[in-house]
């Protein structure tokens, strides 16, 4: 069996992406200050969203904080209607 990599779809990071003309995640993570390597923590859903990263974001592209809590709560309500659908085909 070949695994195939696959960047997870992140509505928050894929919207800055678009929004600020980052045509990867690396450039993505110098623009809100942070590593790739923890961009991609997050991204994949191993870290949450802090106040930390909310702030890293707002610093750097002036978004209020509202319109990021927003984004991500939308990728978490996607996430969870995502996930209720494939334990509803499993059954």
């Amino acid at each position: 069996m070949t695994r195939h990599w696959r960047k997870f779809d992140n509505l928050l990071l894929d919207t800055l992406k678009i929004e600020f003309n980052c045509d990867h995640d690396m450039a993505l993570a110098k623009l809100v200050d942070m590593t790739q390597a923890q961009l991609s923590q997050y991204r994949n859903g191993r870290y949450n969203l802090t106040p930390s990263f909310i702030l890293s974001i707002h610093e750097a592209t002036g978004w209020p904080t509202t319109r990021i809590r927003d984004l991500h709560n939308k990728q978490l309500i996607i996430n969870s209607t995502t996930k209720r659908a494939k334990n509803e085909n499993v059954q």
